[in-house]
């Protein structure tokens, strides 16, 4: 049983150090994520007037409007893709192995005790249909070493009981 605790002692704090990375990872993301957000609506704000007043006497308003959208659109896809992005952490990935490969010793020390537990019904099975043969035989046993005992005994006492006949035959004492 020590050991079923120790690797389930192991197992838990690689899995609550790998969830505490994941975490670190997200809120990290989350805010470096937010902060970009911010810059870029501020700076895209500007850029945009500041492309308008260019492209206008150029292009017309109509246009630079439209040229002004699509480099958004595509800076946004490209923001949104970085975003979205996994990171590769070879400390992530040794983590994942680590709890992979404690709670694969968990699930074998587990499976160890269920096959002794089953060994031990087992055992106990044959045990009681054993003791409910020997039961049985020790009936049979007693019933036929008793059996001729207690009709000795009682034919040898039928004669002392008032009312029934006794050796000679007669239902008195007196006889």
């Amino acid at each position: 049983m020590s050991e079923l605790t120790t690797t389930t002692e192991l197992y838990a704090r690689i899995a609550l150090l790998r969830r505490k990375v994941l975490l670190h990872y997200l809120v990290r993301r989350a805010l470096f994520g937010l902060l970009g957000i911010l810059a870029l609506i501020v700076s895209l704000a500007l850029m945009s007037f500041g492309l308008f007043l260019w492209l206008r006497p150029r292009i017309g308003e109509v246009e630079a409007i439209f040229a002004i959208a699509a480099l958004q659109v595509i800076v946004g896809g490209v923001c949104l893709a970085l975003a979205v992005r996994q990171p590769a952490s070879t400390e992530l990935d040794a983590l994942a192995e680590a709890e992979a490969t404690a709670f694969a010793a968990v699930g074998k020390i587990v499976s160890g005790i269920v096959d002794r537990l089953r060994a031990i019904a087992e055992l106990l099975q044959h045990l009681r249909r054993d003791v409910g043969i020997a039961r049985a035989g020790m009936g049979k046993v007693q019933s036929s070493l008793w059996s001729p005992v207690t009709r000795r005994t009682t034919t040898a006492t039928e004669h002392l009981v008032p009312g029934r006949p006794g050796p000679t035959g007669s239902g008195s004492p007196a006889e």
